[in-house]
């Protein structure tokens, strides 16, 4: 499974990827960290989700390009300005356990 994740904060995309994956889950988790890198991604369509923290989420141009250009998968926005990491921290400490 592949998922396009968009984050800005690299520490918060690491933190997701790492939970994501300590779940014993076998993702390819693609992190991009502006709106650009998302605009030059080709074969969208290989996608299994889009999780996006974008910067203006009720600008409905990011959601066309990807559904014009092949993204047929769930998009998952983050709206939360600073979103508390702990959750992921405590999570993953647990799984490794």
């Amino acid at each position: 499974m592949k998922i396009i994740l968009l984050e800005p904060d690299k520490d918060l995309a690491n933190s997701l990827d790492t939970y994501i994956n300590g779940l014993r889950l076998k993702m390819h988790v693609k992190k991009l960290t502006s709106e650009t890198e998302l605009l030059q991604e080709k074969a969208l369509n290989t996608y299994s989700l889009f999780v996006l923290n974008l910067q203006n989420p009720l600008s409905p141009n990011i959601l066309k390009f990807i559904r014009n250009n092949g993204g047929i998968a769930p998009v998952l926005l983050i709206l939360e300005k600073n979103p508390d990491l702990n959750p992921f921290t405590i999570s993953v400490m647990t799984a490794s356990l």
